[in-house]
């Protein structure tokens, strides 16, 4: 049994507890989402565990915002989940423990969650392509040749002609790494593939694309057909990069 009581005490705050069912209590935070609605969190016994979830009204309350959840939102969305130590079942977010003096903490960090989530309403396309190169980087650090990896190295491709790859990995055939987040970025890409190709270079390209960017069908076509390996997101270049490599 759900000891609200005890529960009170320990949190000793302004925050409101209303009975919602068996066990379970509604809480009132006094914080809202974007729209002034009151972040729905629920605390409940779960067996002999204690249970706080906002019962998928946050990923529903973003839903309503026509928020597209792309692959590179959902990273952005389970970085959230786990630098607040809360979990995820099928949309319902949460977090669960067995002490009763742990619900101070754990209720600071679901009310944290959903305020964080809340504001990926707000990390538009422009927010998301400016961490997409920092993700790339950060996926190739975990590499296992990462020692290999050299970021922003200048290539000559012609004379006085330099292209600059994200990442440039030092193998017996290097590997050249485009993170693509912009139509800019795309074109100057494309340029460097027809120059590397023009000159005879030897290298494997690698364009990885990010799917939020606002990059023509056109020149997204020709880099796919003109990289050595084509990628799509984050996500896709995460599962495949290792196997590419050592291919």
């Amino acid at each position: 049994m759900l000891e609200i009581n005890t529960i009170k005490k320990i949190i000793c705050s302004s925050y409101d507890f209303e009975e919602y069912g068996i066990d379970s209590y509604l809480v009132h935070t006094g914080y809202t989402y974007h729209d002034g609605d009151e972040l729905h969190i629920v605390i409940k016994s779960e067996g002999n565990r204690i249970k706080i979830t906002d019962e998928g009204h946050t990923l529903m309350w973003l839903s309503y915002e026509e928020y597209n959840m792309t692959p590179s939102r959902k990273d952005q969305y389970q970085r959230i989940l786990s630098e607040n130590n809360t979990l995820d079942d099928r949309g319902r977010i949460y977090v669960i423990y067995d002490d009763i003096k742990e619900t101070s903490a754990c209720l600071k960090s679901i009310i944290q969650t959903l305020l964080q989530v809340a504001d990926l309403r707000y990390l538009n396309r422009q927010n998301v392509s400016n961490t997409f190169i920092d993700d790339v980087i950060a996926e190739s650090n975990k590499l296992a040749i990462s020692s290999k990896c050299i970021y922003n190295k200048k290539i000559e491709i012609a004379k006085n002609e330099y292209c600059e790859p994200t990442v440039y990995i030092e193998l017996e055939k290097p590997v050249l790494i485009f993170a693509i987040n912009t139509s800019d970025r795309a074109k100057e890409t494309l340029i460097n593939l027809m120059m590397l190709k023009e000159n005879n270079m030897k290298y494997r390209t690698i364009a990885v694309i990010d799917e939020d960017a606002q990059i023509t069908e056109k020149d997204k076509s020709r880099l796919i057909n003109r990289a050595s390996r084509p990628i799509i997101g984050l996500s896709d270049f995460r599962e495949t990069i290792d196997e590419y490599l050592v291919g």
